[in-house]
């Protein structure tokens, strides 16, 4: 059986392909480079870990590795609050409620699979909760030996027909519980010898173990199984040796078809007790039948460890999984100005954004802005400033880091060390902070404001 989603999944993912135009030129979010991989264990039964819950980048894949057990029914939720995951009403006592399986936004059953996965579960960055609850199985192989054999009698077909007890010789050798065979009791014309061919469809239940065939005729034999060649005997005096064949590789499992030709050679009589004719077998089959029988059902969560991360201390024994998809998330674009009113009193531009000091978050500076009308020159970025030679050191034109107070991004009414330090043509910086519970102050001094144009793009990250 396959896997499921919730409706409301559907409506997410139309707007992350909205999202996936936008950030080709806007980005979200980032992964880590490397896809993330983690593990947690799965528990049947409150103890019992029998395999774990892997998180590969955004998929999440269940796996079972102790021998036995398997997926019947598995059932995720994934989200940003514990609250949201579907569960009862908050019990007495309790933070939370029972959760409730049949309700996650992902579930499926399953033909006792082994592994199950789920792809694009996560929606980008973040810390989250997930409840990876599965219906599980225990199953124990039970064995049966069933021995059969296979002797020739009246449900061997002779040349279509159903076959009779010949006439025995005295001479001809016997083999227990079995009977000489033939299409009729005496053979029709001994002078001329005559040919018949001897059928016997049989069943094997189960792997075969051994198989052995005896076998003697009168006169020569030839012997196929499955349309495979077993044995043959030419001569004349079948009749007093029991011929053994190691039959093991041409049976199976299933119907199976013995087809024996005996030939009756032509002797110089009329009397058919003088030239009789026969066939004789026994088929020994050994096999054994294995089946799988349920010993146990059982509840699984997945968990960090097994006491801690319930939903509730008392009665069920459901798990969550505390997880961070690590990377960066857009939360704020910031149009930073170089305003002030007075020499050295910039204008604040501050962020919308309160970033959390629970939270580590990334700056990036973008582009340039102009600082003074030098033509080509008199523009600056987060960091550095292009200056012509009247005003760059030892009248050098080029690109200067800031080295006074003036011209680069200042951060909280502090001077930051942009990064990379070196100049970067592309005029993009970055700079990790911590959130102080506060908006972010953005400020760029200058001696002289009225010329002032443009801005600098600066991307509030938070990093996970």
């Amino acid at each position: 059986m396959g896997v499921r989603r919730m409706k409301k999944v559907k409506k997410i993912l139309s707007l992350l392909g909205v999202f996936a135009i936008l950030t080709s030129v806007f980005p979200f979010y980032v992964l880590a480079e490397t896809p993330q991989t983690d593990k947690y264990p799965l528990f049947a039964g409150k103890d019992k870990e029998i395999g774990y819950v892997e998180i590969i980048g955004k998929d999440i894949k269940y796996v079972v590795t102790v021998d036995g057990w398997c997926l019947m029914e598995t059932h995720l939720d994934i989200e940003n609050a514990i609250g949201d995951i579907p569960q009862t009403k908050k019990l007495k006592g309790e933070d939370y409620g029972n959760p409730i399986p049949g309700q996650f936004e992902y579930g499926g059953k399953h033909d006792c699979e082994r592994e199950v996965a789920y792809e694009n579960v996560f929606e980008s960055v973040g810390n989250y909760y997930i409840a990876a609850h599965a219906a599980v199985n225990k199953y124990q192989e039970v064995c049966v030996d069933t021995s059969q054999t296979i002797l020739s009698d009246e449900n061997t077909l002779a040349n279509g027909q159903a076959s009779i007890q010949t006439w025995v010789h005295p001479a001809w050798i016997s083999i227990p519980d079995a009977k000489w065979i033939w299409s009729s009791e005496f053979v029709a014309n001994p002078r001329a010898g005559e040919t018949v061919n001897l059928l016997r469809e049989f069943n094997i239940v189960g792997t075969v173990e051994s198989a052995k065939l005896e076998i003697s005729s009168d006169n020569s034999f030839d012997v196929e199984i499955n349309d495979k060649f077993v044995g043959q005997s030419l001569i004349e005096k079948n009749y007093n040796t029991v011929f053994d064949f190691d039959v093991k590789d041409f049976v199976k499992e299933g119907v199976n078809q013995l087809d024996i030709e005996v030939n009756n050679f032509p002797w110089n009589t009329d009397d058919p007790k003088v030239n009789p004719a026969g066939l004789v077998y026994k088929l020994a089959i050994d096999s054994q039948s294995c089946t799988q029988e349920l010993v146990q059902s059982d509840s699984a969560w997945a968990a960090t460890r097994i006491s801690e991360e319930r939903f509730v201390s008392k009665g069920s024994w459901a798990t969550y999984v505390p997880h961070t998809i690590k990377g960066r998330k857009l939360i704020e674009t910031v149009k930073v100005t170089p305003s002030g009113t007075l020499k050295d009193v910039p204008t604040p531009t501050y962020s919308e954004s309160i970033l959390s000091k629970e939270a580590t978050y990334l700056l990036e500076a973008i582009g340039t802005y102009r600082f003074a009308n030098w033509g080509s020159y008199g523009i600056a970025d987060a960091a550095w400033n292009y200056r012509n030679p009247a005003n760059a050191p030892g009248g050098l034109a080029g690109w200067y880091q800031q080295t006074s107070k003036r011209l680069q991004i200042w951060i909280n009414n502090t001077a930051v060390s942009w990064q990379p330090t070196l100049f970067n043509p592309e005029h993009i910086y970055t700079l990790e902070i911590s959130g102080t519970d506060n908006k972010i102050e953005f400020t760029i001094m200058d001696d002289v404001y009225v010329d002032n144009s443009g801005y600098i793009t600066v991307n509030i990250y938070r990093v996970f």
